[in-house]
């Protein structure tokens, strides 16, 4: 189980079970049903903000990501759940077109 630290912790509730989750500096947190959401992706560091529109809304735009190949990009990061509670996060990145591109070719 995490290690709650209450001081400098935002409560958000789970994507997977609905109980509450803790922010901290290491990501979010539930100790319910043990899933974890690291900050760090990319080699950016999420804001409490940006970490907390993850987790309530299964989406967020992020600038400044770091690729293996260490250049700069953005992205949106979606997290999903799967209906038997396994959480994955993946790239979606927009065309030009306006139309987004999955970095699994959805």
């Amino acid at each position: 189980m995490t290690e709650k630290n209450t001081e400098n912790t935002i409560e958000i509730k789970c994507p997977v079970c609905g109980d509450e989750m803790f922010l901290n500096k290491g990501g979010a947190f539930c100790d319910q049903c043990e899933i974890k959401i690291w900050r760090r992706v990319a080699k950016k560091e999420m804001t409490d903000e940006e970490l907390r529109q993850l987790v309530e809304k299964g989406k967020v735009f992020l600038k400044g990501l770091i690729s293996k190949a260490g250049k700069e990009f953005e992205a949106y990061l979606v997290l999903s759940v799967s209906e038997d509670g396994e959480v994955d996060t993946h790239f979606e990145f927009s065309k030009k077109d306006g139309k987004k591109k999955s970095v699994f070719g959805d």
